[in-house]
């Protein structure tokens, strides 16, 4: 959430509410971010340049986007990071709420390019123009192992069928499917979790069979084994393709010409064995259970996380995307420093949180959870998120520099209490030997605390949006899905 500095001497406009349990806020997600307006009607390159960021809306799904160990993954992903990068912004991925089609928010100007189209034709699906195809493949019918056999349209009569959101191949492949005596019907998945909700509404008789492009076939037979086979492959290819809308004519040069050259280059082909072949991520349930992919959890720790965090009147998410940057989730991590495990725990800090086996990854969270409590609490002026950004800087470079610039920040005119446009600015200071001898500490990597603080602030935005505060019980059955929307086929 941004935020506004205000100069010193100058009233907050507005004041921060806490409750007397909760010192840091918790996070309201944005499924349906307010649009954002273009610059002009007809936005260019040079101006996303200038706002410095290309928002790509996407599904999250198996297939396009998803958190695998805390971390951002998908072949829709990966691309769309890439073509980010060449054009020197940073990317921001939006997803929609379970009820919402990618297409209505490209259309509202909720983001510049959709990802992940399935079309069936190379022409523009109106009323937005699509890139060329940058994937060709076949859709294929999935059925319950033990379905009687489908083998063509004709057996597709007075049939249920569940497609995925935005689906817009669907109509044209089941199209001879109209002219049977009881055409078949067709149900829209949610969209929160398409892949997952598809097999749901087949696995619990509400669908008889779905409607996927091969790829996410084969995904789906990874993730569920057993459970579903091939019924047949369609005969008319499809093609994946990105979308604009119909005046961003520069910005579709620009799609066109990065698509043909990560095909030329082989990053197409790479990502497409990362997620469809070799698919690491997906070899074994252990791993898959530890996806939002599958499970909405980030790793194995995400109960002891949570207990402890909770406990302390912390978001275990907040803490989570920490561990994400200090470890990766990786308790063996020993930093160069003597720093341990998930936390990275030095044996002094551990000494004084008054924790013994900070090694292992109880006591690690435990102490750590602690060290993050007492941070708190020597911050208690100005709005929450504000403190929660330097009670985080604090945890990377110490309480004493923090406030050796909060000091320097007085000095110069800027709100100690505010992170943004404020602290930001005089944290990188605290490297200038010109102001060093203003301070009490001496030297810290004040650039380093930043970018660090505003890493784990968006990841921490992230899991919000992903994961659920309130966890269930590990071993809690999968709840049957909502019943998705139907649409007459």
């Amino acid at each position: 959430m941004a935020s506004v500095c205000i100069r010193a001497g100058v009233l907050l406009l507005v004041a921060a509410s806490l409750s007397s349990r909760e010192f840091l806020p918790r996070p309201v997600p944005s499924p349906t971010p307010v649009a954002r307006q273009p610059e002009s009607s007809s936005l260019t390159v040079a101006d996303l340049q200038r706002r410095g960021t290309i928002t790509f809306l996407m599904h999250h799904s198996a297939a396009s986007y998803f958190l695998y160990r805390g971390e951002q993954m998908g072949f829709e992903y990966e691309l769309a990071l890439a073509f980010a990068r060449e054009l020197g912004v940073e990317l921001e991925v939006l997803t929609p709420p379970a009820d919402v089609e990618l297409t209505s928010w490209l259309k509202a100007g909720k983001g510049d390019v959709m990802a992940g189209l399935v079309t069936t034709t190379e022409s523009d699906g109106e009323p937005l123009r699509v890139s060329i195809p940058y994937l060709e493949t076949h859709a294929q019918i999935l059925t319950r192992s033990a379905e009687p056999d489908l083998r063509d349209v004709a057996d597709l009569a007075g049939k249920t069928i569940a497609i995925e959101p935005d689906a817009l191949y669907a109509s044209a492949l089941l199209a001879p499917a109209r002219a049977l005596p009881f055409p078949p019907t067709w149900t829209t998945v949610q969209s929160d979790d398409a892949l997952n909700n598809a097999v749901k509404a087949v696995e619990y008789g509400q669908a008889t069979a779905m409607l996927v492009p091969e790829p996410t076939a084969e995904i789906t037979h990874r993730v569920y084994p057993g459970k579903l086979r091939t019924a047949w492959t369609m005969a008319e290819p499809v093609r994946l393709v990105w979308a604009v809308r119909p005046e961003q004519t520069e910005l579709l040069r620009a799609v066109n010409g990065f698509l043909e050259r990560a095909n030329r280059s082989g990053l197409r082909k790479i990502l497409f064995e990362k997620y469809f072949v070799t698919a690491e991520h997906l070899r074994d349930i252990t791993r898959v259970s530890e996806s939002t992919l599958i499970a909405k959890r980030l790793s194995r720790y995400d109960h002891l996380i949570a207990r402890h965090a909770e406990e302390a009147g912390l978001d275990w998410r907040l803490v989570a995307a920490l561990i994400f940057e200090e470890s990766h989730f990786d308790n063996e991590r020993v930093s160069e420093a003597g720093a341990y495990g998930l936390m990275q725990i030095t044996p002094m800090a551990a000494q004084d949180m008054g924790v013994k086996n900070y090694t292992a990854p109880r006591g690690n969270i435990a102490a750590g959870v602690k060290y993050l409590q007492t941070l708190a609490r020597q911050f208690p002026h100005g709005r929450s998120d504000d403190r929660l950004a330097l009670m985080l800087a604090s945890y990377f470079i110490g309480s004493g520099h923090v406030e050796d610039a909060q000091r320097l920040a007085h000095a110069l005119g800027y709100d100690p209490h505010c992170w943004q446009e404020s602290m930001e600015r005089v944290l990188p200071l605290l490297e200038d030997p010109l102001y060093q001898m203003q301070t009490l500490y001496g030297s810290a990597p004040g650039n380093r605390a930043v970018h660090y603080v505003n890493a784990i602030r968006k990841r921490y935005s992230l899991y919000s949006q992903y994961v659920a505060r309130e966890l269930t019980p590990a071993d809690s059955p999968t709840p049957p899905p909502p019943q998705a929307a139907a649409a007459a086929g």
